[in-house]
């Protein structure tokens, strides 16, 4: 896999401190989306198993407004909020 963009990393960490302060540990990766410039982040959480899907997503782009710039935001094709049985983990 190549190295995430400087911003994607910036954006891993913030949703990684983001999240713990809200009492929520997550895994987070990346990957490119093929023949573009745009990037799928996967956040999966065990604490997710318990919060609603428009609130997970509300966390999340919350984290990334207050990180990212607008021109680096419209790069993220989606933030994927998961619990791990919805990830396909056991």
């Amino acid at each position: 896999m190549d190295r995430a963009p400087q911003y994607l990393e910036k954006l891993m960490d913030a949703l990684d401190s983001g999240l713990r302060e809200r009492g929520i540990t997550a895994k987070i990766e990346w990957d490119r989306i093929e023949g573009s410039r745009m990037y799928l982040v996967w956040v999966v959480s065990k604490a997710f198993a318990n919060i609603p899907h428009s609130m997970r997503q509300a966390i999340v782009w919350r984290i990334a407004d207050e990180t990212l710039t607008y021109d680096k935001l419209l790069r993220l094709s989606m933030i994927l909020t998961l619990a791990p049985t919805e990830a396909g983990e056991r």
